[in-house]
C-alpha cells in the first residue's frame, strides 16, 4: 500500500510533538497524515484519548496507518479494541513507556496503566 491510499494518523504522547520532533515533521511530509487531538495534552485523560483515537479511526474514509510515540502508543493498544474491524492496515510505534514503573513516570501517565497485553489486531512495529 502506498501513503497515497491511506490515512496516516499520527498518534502523539503526553504534552504532543513539538514542531522539530519526528511526528512533526513527517505530518508535514506526507499529504495524508494529520495528527490526531486526543485532548489536553498536559493532562492526559485515559477514557477521553482512547474515545477521541477511536473516534478518529472510524471517521476515516481509506485504510489507517496509525503512528504512535509514547504515551500515544499505549493510547492505541487502549483503542484497539474499539477500531472497526480491518479499518486499521499497520502501526508504527515508537518509544512505549514503561507506565507501570510508578517510580520512573510522572503521576500523570500513571492511570493510563495497566498496558494492554492482548496482541494487536493489524500488524505492528514497536520501537
Amino acid at each position: 500500500m502506498r501513503t497515497a491510499d491511506a490515512d496516516i494518523l499520527i498518534v502523539p504522547g503526553y504534552t504532543d510533538s513539538a514542531e522539530d520532533h519526528w511526528q512533526s515533521r513527517w505530518e508535514a511530509k506526507l499529504p495524508t497524515a494529520r495528527r490526531v487531538h486526543l485532548g489536553d495534552w498536559h493532562r492526559p485523560e485515559k477514557e477521553r484519548w482512547v474515545d477521541n483515537l477511536a473516534t478518529a479511526v472510524a471517521s476515516c474514509s481509506r485504510p489507517v496507518i496509525l503512528v504512535g510515540h509514547s504515551l500515544g502508543v499505549v493510547t492505541i493498544a487502549h483503542a484497539a479494541p474499539l477500531f472497526p474491524k480491518g479499518v486499521v492496515r499497520g502501526g508504527f510505534l515508537v518509544g512505549l513507556p514503561d507506565i507501570e514503573d510508578h517510580d520512573n513516570i510522572p503521576e500523570i501517565e500513571r492511570h493510563f496503566a495497566p498496558i494492554p497485553r492482548d496482541p494487536l489486531p493489524f500488524p505492528s512495529v514497536l520501537v
